[in-house]
């Protein structure tokens, strides 16, 4: 996957964004430092801050489908920053922190809503409520659709990341997640995701299926 910005400039963005609403600037270095070691964190081999780097590169590119550019920014940051491969509430967790740690930054509340919204949404990929909760679903998604050789080196990491499971927990939990992808009349929301990406993730999660 290349990047074209690297993770130090993301984050001096996000200081930008939040400095918008809180004149805190300890506090607000202390959000981003917080982010900073769960996504460094050694354990997390593909949901790091290189991933972060890789869906915010992702909204630029796709920005013109966005209408509030600023929720999905957030939701992308916070998206991931629990990741507890032994629990499977890590999207309510993750919708508690962004909570937090946007309100500890006086984020306006419609702001946090649409956060937790979009995060929370993810848990099984329910019918998201707006367009942008749709194009925030089939950014989270992407990676399932692309080039079938760095999808088996995602697939690898994501292994590696739950690697503390017992293999059977792994692999049912794995294997009711893809097909629970494959069972949807289409993986992708948008129209730009199912012509770009759709296809190939269909052929990626098969493959990835026949492994186990």
């Amino acid at each position: 996957m290349t990047i074209s910005m690297t993770p130090e400039y993301k984050r001096a963005v996000f200081f930008k964004k939040l400095l918008y609403y809180s004149s805190n600037r300890t506090e607000v270095q202390h959000i981003l430092n917080y982010l900073g070691k769960q996504y460094n964190n050694e354990n997390r081999y593909f949901y790091n801050l290189t991933h972060v780097t890789y869906q915010l590169k992702l909204l630029e590119l796709n920005h013109y489908l966005i209408i509030d550019e600023e929720v999905t920014f957030f939701a992308i940051w916070f998206r991931h920053i629990s990741n507890d491969t032994w629990r499977t509430n890590n999207e309510e967790r993750s919708a508690y922190v962004a909570r937090l740690k946007l309100s500890e930054a006086n984020v306006p509340k419609q702001i946090i809503q649409k956060v937790i919204q979009y995060i929370s949404g993810c848990k099984n990929y329910s019918q998201p409520l707006d367009n942008d909760e749709a194009v925030f679903q089939d950014l989270d998604l992407a990676v399932f659709g692309i080039d079938n050789s760095v999808y088996e080196i995602y697939s690898d990491q994501i292994r590696k990341e739950w690697r503390r499971l017992p293999s059977f927990i792994l692999n049912k939990r794995r294997k009711d997640f893809l097909h629970l992808l494959l069972d949807r009349a289409t993986i992708y929301n948008t129209e730009k995701f199912q012509t770009t990406y759709e296809l190939q993730a269909r052929r990626n999660i098969k493959f990835e299926l026949e492994s186990y």
